[in-house]
């Protein structure tokens, strides 16, 4: 008796692309993801690439765009994040100041009609402070010392004044050493 019941019981059965679906969930579609390329981000910045959806065979019905794992204080975003296959979405990720340094896998998901595929790509995170490859100093928690700031608007100011000195200098003929600035 018992083995009557299990042999009426439905297979499931993988298909050879890997997609998991049930004998209820018939996929009237089929699709492929792809990316642009990898992203690099400093601490407390964002970065962006290209999720390319396509549409492999049947008749299309709305993909819906995900993503994960992703470190702390990071956070992602598609436009669009949901659409009819064949389109490109802009995927972009966001970083605060605790986000850690170093490299990640993130895959992108995108799931629909029954299916749910992927496409994965690498996030380098950088520390922040560096600028052009020049690190600037940091207080604890990688915040920017702000002197570093003052110091810029100073250097500026000072600048400012000694145009303004060379001008009028110029402007009333004086013969001042301000012209040597």
């Amino acid at each position: 008796m018992i083995l009557a019941v299990l042999a009426t019981l439905p297979v499931l059965s993988l298909p050879a692309g890997g997609n998991v679906q049930s004998p209820s969930q018939s996929s009237s579609f089929d699709f492929k993801m792809s990316n642009s390329n990898n992203i690099a981000v400093v601490q407390g910045g964002e970065g962006s690439n290209n999720v390319t959806v396509t549409l492999e065979r049947g008749t299309p019905g709305f993909v819906l765009l995900s993503c994960g794992p992703l470190p702390t204080g990071a956070t992602c975003s598609f436009n669009p994040q949901t659409a009819v296959p064949t389109f490109t979405s802009t995927l972009t990720i966001a970083t605060s100041f605790s986000t850690p340094v170093g490299a990640v896998t993130v895959t992108a998901f995108g799931t629909g009609g029954g299916l749910t595929n992927s496409t994965q790509f690498t996030l380098n995170v950088k520390p922040a402070g560096s600028v052009g490859g020049v690190s600037l100093p940091t207080l604890g928690g990688n915040q920017l010392v702000p002197l570093a700031g003052i110091g810029i608007a100073l250097l500026a100011i000072i600048g400012a004044a000694v145009y303004g000195l060379r001008s009028r200098a110029r402007a009333g003929g004086s013969s001042t050493n301000l012209n040597k600035l």
